[in-house]
């Protein structure tokens, strides 16, 4: 009898025994996940850099709504809005790289009935490439493979006049113009060759356009020693995990790319019917398209500055300057890019933890983009 009461005892003894062990694991547990949670909100860029990563990534699809219940009213209202203007496109806020809300109406590709999505692919156009050549070129001055107060001549190798003095800086800032006749874009290499195209001019006539940006996928190229596209994926997709990023550089069409849309109207009613003839666009080797998650992601890592040395910062953001419209007194950029039918708007903070990207492949003429990224924007403060 007094046996089996000791077994007992022992028994109790070892039960207590394992559920204080337990809880104390769990205790731990959830004091290591509640401390990498206030990490992340103080700035630790290990989590905060791959949280946005991991919300896009979930689903491609549009129509996440995360805002309390008083902005999800003023969401709705803002979407009843697009519908009543016929609008077309799709966007997406975040905020300390989280998703607040994202949609989409309208169609990607009308003739597969693709709607939008997260991985749909547009045209990102020319001022947004321009962020992107800048920020690469950040890149490549942050792992000293150029100097930015060294002249374009002295990388390209060239003892042409065209250049002249020119720095890299000064093409960031455009300091100067370069032009290209739009004949010649369908011959271009976008190599050091190309070069004889081109020429320095103030302005552009009615058959040119300018040709910075495509100097500077000449320059990336020539340094890096290899195609402006692989240069592309080489030191953006891979670094940064984009998912549908890439230079249009032959016929072959994804399922996920954006088509373009002339205005039309039936009946009074905007309506998607006679898409644009972009099939060609390939031959000018170096139109990026980027999809919305991936444009997201690069705006989140750039206009922060983890993508290139954080001295380069306020250059990058300088560069950004010029092509901002916004009315510079909320401390935000907005940025507007076209090309080929396709729309881009950025409504952002000058560090890039909140901004509003909206893009469209149907312009809205009673509806601007702009509009559209000012009012949804401010669900974001």
């Amino acid at each position: 009898m007094q046996k089996s009461k000791r077994r007992q005892g022992i028994t109790i003894i070892v039960l207590v025994a394992v559920i204080l062990v337990v809880g104390l694991l769990f205790f731990v547990d959830f004091q290591t996940t509640n401390g990498s949670t206030i990490s992340a909100d103080s700035g630790s860029t290990s989590s905060t850099e791959n949280s946005l990563d991991r919300a896009l990534s979930r689903s491609s699809n549009l129509g996440i709504n995360n805002l309390s219940e008083n902005k999800t009213k003023s969401l709705h209202d803002q979407n009843a809005k697009l519908l009543k203007n016929h609008y077309i496109g799709a966007y997406i806020g975040v905020s300390n790289s989280q998703i607040k809300f994202s949609g989409q109406i309208g169609y990607s590709n009308v003739a597969s009935k693709n709607r939008f999505a997260l991985n749909s692919s547009f045209l990102v156009g020319d001022n947004y490439q321009m962020i992107v050549n800048n920020a690469v070129l950040l890149k490549l001055a942050s792992s000293k493979k150029i100097e930015l107060d060294k002249s374009l001549a002295s990388y390209l190798g060239t003892k042409s006049s065209l250049l002249g003095k020119t720095t890299i800086k000064d093409l960031m800032l455009n300091e100067n113009n370069f032009v290209i006749q739009k004949s010649e874009l369908k011959r271009l290499s976008i190599s050091v060759k190309d070069l004889k195209r081109l020429k320095k001019s103030s302005q552009s006539k009615s058959n040119e356009i300018s040709a910075n940006e495509i100097l500077k996928c000449i320059l990336i190229s020539h340094v890096e020693k290899t195609t402006y596209n692989k240069a592309i994926e080489n030191l953006i997709v891979t670094p940064m995990g984009l998912a549908n990023s890439s230079v249009v550089v032959n016929r072959i069409t994804n399922l996920n790319d954006v088509r373009s849309y002339k205005y039309i109207l039936n009946d009074g009613i905007p309506v998607q019917s006679k898409e644009l003839n972009i099939k060609n666009l390939y031959k000018q080797k170096y139109l990026l398209r980027m999809s919305i998650s991936d444009i997201a992601l690069f705006t989140n890592n750039t206009f922060n500055g983890k993508y290139f040395s954080k001295k380069y910062l306020n250059l990058f953001k300088k560069t950004v300057s010029n092509i901002d419209v916004s009315d510079h007194t909320n401390n935000e950029f907005v940025i507007q890019s076209k090309g080929n039918g396709q729309y881009l708007t950025i409504d952002t903070n000058r560090n890039g933890t909140k901004f509003f990207i909206v893009l469209t492949n149907f312009k809205n003429k009673k509806l601007s983009d702009r509009k559209v990224a000012a009012d949804f924007y401010s669900l974001l403060s």
